[in-house]
């Protein structure tokens, strides 16, 4: 059995069990057969639940001011919308020299590129990327 096999639907693994044990879906009981004891050499497929897959299921909600920001850095889709956000800054002051040369602004392409919003985008961006990462685990 291949890698792309070894794993079913809904985080299930595919497990040898005895033959004739019945359902060839076992869930958390374990689904085993009569006897326990699969005849020697001879084994057909039983699914049982990955562990690691439905952990995360059981851990309480997380609740509080706390908790509310990293539900947030937890998306992402977050770090999409600030990789997004990032681009345009960039295409806007490199791409458009009229822009950061506004009399409002005067800057140099090296004073765009170290003036606040970047590094505040940046830090936002490595923060969510971050959180996600270490979610994940």
């Amino acid at each position: 059995m291949g890698l792309a096999d070894s794993r079913d639907v809904a985080g299930y693994h595919r497990l040898p069990c005895p033959r004739g044990s019945g359902p060839s879906l076992a869930g958390p009981a374990g689904g085993v057969g009569p006897t326990g004891v699969p005849p020697f050499g001879e084994t057909k497929l039983m699914i049982q639940p990955n562990p690691l897959s439905t952990a995360h299921e059981s851990r309480r909600p997380r609740s509080g001011p706390f908790a509310w920001i990293l539900n947030l850095f937890s998306s992402m889709w977050l770090g999409v919308f600030w990789a997004v956000l990032l681009f345009i800054y960039c295409s806007i002051g490199g791409a458009v020299p009229q822009i950061r040369q506004l009399p409002q602004l005067e800057m140099t392409e090296f004073e765009w590129f170290h003036w606040w919003p970047f590094n505040v985008l940046i830090v936002l961006l490595c923060t969510t990327l971050t959180v996600v990462t270490i979610g994940g685990l």
